[in-house]
């Protein structure tokens, strides 16, 4: 980034970033949650569970539209895409190895 984007990109950065830990901590207490009762899920726990994490996806997706919007107003959209891209893929690692510590639905 030049001077002038990396003073307009971080305060939306760290703007988004806190809007993404409040997600994540959701995901936390949900997968905390699931983790200590997955043995003894009954079915509306189950449903419960599903329609957490669903929710959970759904925010992760508006607020990747709601900064990406922000960001294209500000920078170049090569960067932005870049930037989201990045995002991205430290998502998918996280997401990643999150899928190998949970355990499956018995």
């Amino acid at each position: 980034l030049t001077d002038a984007e990396a003073e307009v990109f971080w305060p939306i950065y760290r703007s988004y970033q806190d809007a993404l830990d409040k997600a994540d901590r959701r995901l936390t207490d949900l997968i905390r949650d699931y983790v200590a009762r997955y043995q003894s899920l009954d079915d509306a726990s189950a449903i419960r569970v599903i329609e957490e994490s669903l929710e959970i996806e759904t925010e992760h997706i508006r607020l990747r539209r709601t900064y990406g919007s922000r960001l294209a107003k500000v920078l170049p959209a090569r960067k932005v895409a870049r930037y989201l891209q990045l995002e991205s893929k430290l998502g998918a690692q996280m997401r990643y190895e999150l899928a190998q510590t949970i355990p499956l639905v018995p």
